[in-house]
């Protein structure tokens, strides 16, 4: 089958700056695409006309026309019921200490390379669109960048477009997800509601990378909900686990690999940033994956491909019938033991049962669970008696 083109519309917030005392310089530097299928952009468009014209009436989509926290919460509701997908990039200029990122071309070359390499591990054939008004020195950059780094072949390639936001919902969008975003990491514009914005956005994530990305302790949001409540050991072992497994598979090229790591990445999104306490649903997983996907076949390969493998490699994931989670508490690995049980538990009952009457039957002559395979099952059948037993 092959490989849907996508279309990226691309919007940047912040500035350069790095002295962050100085009025006006900005704490975070974002780069947000808003990513949709070439041949569904167009009935996307058609979607979000009456959304801007209901909430923007005869001008633009912008993100800074909304300063009711109320209002853009309900328009990013109606924004996520729509078919688009978001990643972004989020700098923290803060930590920010080498003396080369006091330069603006060093600066934007660090953004070009980690933008581009994230970008196009999930996407390796991308339209790109920017707005053409304005000082987007980033933007310009980053499309010299690609241009001179991206080797185009049969199933990768690149090409760019620049228009006017005036003409073009779909850069509109980008401008009004972006500044949405940006109020929940900048600190000149932060709002109380952020972890809302996210939160009504992740059905559309695809990924959020911060950069440094030293993790945070889970300081913020709901850490209790009913008799759950986030224990820090839990979190940060389960969190150190999924770490060291990015950290050691991050540049593999085996497909599955790489899902499994986006599979991660999503899920310690959606910890930080969201929700730790609840479960995300598998085809919000399979979205962050694989955009567009979410057919039974997907949700199988999810479950036996990606969580089972995980699993194997020792990363702990937590679910239950609301889907998979990082633990953060001891109930959520109550929960994960509770799931297998429910489906192991019935398999080692049919088989004591069919070990039992085979060895009675045959007065112990047949002990199946002498044999190498299953010696390890005798532990769990503490009262089937040995082999031997019985005989005359």
């Amino acid at each position: 089958m092959p490989i849907a083109r996508q279309h990226a519309f691309l919007d940047e917030f912040g500035n350069s700056g790095l002295n962050l005392s100085r009025k006006g310089t900005s704490s975070h530097f974002l780069v947000t695409a808003v990513i949709a299928e070439k041949e569904k952009v167009s009935a996307l468009e058609d979607q979000l006309e009456p959304i801007r014209r209901r909430y923007f009436q005869t001008g633009e989509m912008r993100s800074r026309r909304v300063r009711s926290d109320k209002r853009r919460k309900t328009i990013l509701a109606r924004l996520s019921g729509l078919d688009f997908h978001v990643y972004a990039v989020v700098v923290d200029k803060s930590r920010l200490t080498s003396v080369g990122f006091s330069f603006k071309p060093s600066f934007y070359k660090f953004l070009n390379n980690l933008v581009y390499s994230e970008l196009y591990d999930v996407f390796p054939s991308l339209h790109l669109t920017a707005h053409q008004i304005g000082d987007k020195e980033f933007m310009r950059s980053f499309v010299r960048y690609v241009r001179e780094r991206h080797i185009p072949d049969l199933f990768s390639r690149v090409d760019f477009g620049f228009v006017s936001s005036k003409s073009n919902l779909m850069i509109q969008l980008a401008d009004f997800v972006c500044g949405s975003l940006a109020r929940c990491f900048d600190h000149t514009v932060l709002s109380a509601a952020g972890q809302d914005f996210l939160r009504v956005l992740s059905p559309r994530i695809i990924r959020v990378v911060e950069w440094p990305g030293d993790r945070r302790p889970l300081t913020h949001g709901p850490l209790k909900e009913g008799d759950r409540e986030v224990d820090s050991t839990v979190y940060e072992l389960a969190a150190n686990l999924a770490e060291e497994f990015i950290q050691r598979n991050g540049t593999s090229r085996d497909p599955c690999v790489r899902e499994q790591v986006s599979c991660l990445k999503y899920l310690l999104f959606y910890a930080q940033h969201i929700h730790p306490l609840h479960y995300v649903p598998t085809r919000e997983i399979m979205q962050s994956i694989r955009p567009g996907k979410s057919s039974r076949a997907a949700v199988r390969h999810l479950r036996s491909s990606i969580v089972a493998k995980l699993r194997d490699a020792g990363v702990l994931i937590a679910s239950s019938s609301r889907g998979y989670k990082l633990p953060v508490c001891e109930q959520d690995l109550v929960d994960y033991v509770d799931h297998g049980n429910v489906i192991v538990r019935p398999i080692l009952d049919r088989i004591a049962k069919c070990h039992g009457k085979v060895l009675l039957a045959t007065k112990g002559k047949c002990d199946l669970l002498s044999l190498p395979p299953f010696q390890y099952m005798k532990a769990i059948f503490p009262d089937v008696p040995p082999a031997g037993q019985g005989e005359e």
